[in-house]
């Protein structure tokens, strides 16, 4: 059963029964806030209501276009909202988390994923875009593109907000972008990055690396 309450919450419930004792059943009850980044999960007492939750999980908000990939999504019991968390979460170097920048461009949000040791070049993204690099604050990011700071990434983000990557990631033979979330991430190859990527535009070279 599914039950919304003015978008601010879906819940449902089922019955898991006992494979060896068919007449053996649990009710189970899960709420997912909207929007979906939280979900509680409960089992029912015996007098209807709904115990202590079970089991509380963070949900990375992705729209990642194949169940084969979704299915690599890893989620982490501690926090990857950076460069350096992300790194020592997954265990590889900073080099190979794929972080995702939000500038504007003609007032229009876009995102560059590049990189995790890889800087801007002023004078390359210039000469690229026609104008000086401006960022969007921490504030506007969730607005504007549609996921929290500590979980920017390149997939499920608002309509029209582009996605250019980075050549500074083709060193690699897989990165590791955030999945919406600040404890999330997936493993992909530059190409697949590419595939599923919301709204990708196109490789571009603005990055300069460490000396």
């Amino acid at each position: 059963m599914w039950h919304s309450s003015e978008d601010e919450s879906i819940s449902f419930w089922f019955y898991i029964y006992d494979t060896e004792d068919k007449t053996s059943s649990s009710k189970v009850s899960v709420k997912i806030e909207m929007p979906v980044k939280e979900t509680w999960i409960y089992e029912e007492n015996d007098d209807g209501t709904n115990g202590a939750p079970s089991l509380y999980a963070n949900i990375p908000i992705v729209n990642i276009k194949n169940d084969m990939m979704a299915q690599k999504v890893k989620e982490f019991e501690v926090s990857s909202a950076t460069v350096e968390l992300a790194a020592q979460a997954v265990g590889v170097i900073p080099a190979r988390i794929a972080k995702t920048l939000s500038f504007y461009v003609d007032e229009s949000p876009i995102l560059i994923v590049a990189a995790g040791d890889a800087k801007i070049d002023n004078k390359k993204y210039k000469t690229f875009f026609g104008a000086k690099a401006k960022m969007l604050s921490f504030d506007e990011v969730e607005e504007k593109i549609g996921h929290a700071v500590g979980g920017v990434c390149p997939f499920g983000i608002n309509e029209g907000v582009k996605v250019y990557l980075d050549e500074s990631m083709k060193r690699f033979p897989t990165v590791f972008p955030a999945c919406g979330s600040s404890n999330s991430a997936i493993e992909l190859t530059p190409d697949e990055l590419e595939k599923y990527s919301a709204h990708f535009s196109q490789w571009i070279d603005v990055c300069k690396l460490p000396e």
